[in-house]
């Protein structure tokens, strides 16, 4: 004798009464709204993490930096904002002229994988590399940018310096002002 398995409503298919759902959302809902807050709380950046991310960040543009001119003869990576992304990204002559295929003549870099973002401040989220020039004759800085207004990062051609694009006043959790990063 075979027997067959019914549910209790006698359909013959198993299932779930609207009752059963509606608990299940019900619990389902409580625990998103005790974890929910705490999952999100861990992933933000809490201040005092802020600087560490940062320095992070600058230790590596600062290190491709160095990079590039230990290949090159001493030169820092040069042009506007968008020709030193590009010598820090692809690969480059001892001249500095890039190409993106490494090649017999482009055989230095890539130093970086990518730019990355500036973690803090007003300018966080960008990327881009700001680069300082100074007028003849004035000795005064002026910033180039070629696209966005608010770069990430600020470059000093003459020096190799990078620094973090941060409006003055800005600090991390422990009042150290980015600028001095």
């Amino acid at each position: 004798m075979v027997s067959v398995s019914t549910n209790r409503h006698g359909s013959g298919r198993p299932g779930f009464s609207v009752f059963e759902l509606v608990i299940v959302l019900v619990v389902l809902g409580v625990a998103a709204t005790i974890v929910g807050p705490r999952l999100s709380r861990a992933a933000a950046v809490l201040p005092s993490q802020s600087g560490d991310l940062l320095e992070g960040r600058l230790k590596a543009l600062r290190g491709a930096v160095e990079a590039y001119a230990r290949e090159h003869g001493g030169r820092f990576p040069s042009g506007d904002g968008e020709m030193v992304r590009r010598q820090l990204l692809q690969y480059t002559d001892f001249d500095g002229r890039v190409s993106p295929h490494r090649t017999g003549r482009h055989r230095f870099g890539p130093y970086l994988a990518g730019v990355p973002e500036l973690p803090v401040g007003a300018n966080m989220g960008g990327a881009e590399i700001v680069v300082l020039k100074v007028r003849p004759g004035v000795g005064v800085c002026e910033v180039v940018r070629p696209g966005r207004m608010n770069g990430g990062w600020v470059y000093d051609p003459a020096t190799g310096r990078v620094t973090a694009n941060v409006v003055a006043g800005e600090v991390d959790g422990e009042g150290r002002e980015y600028s001095g990063y």
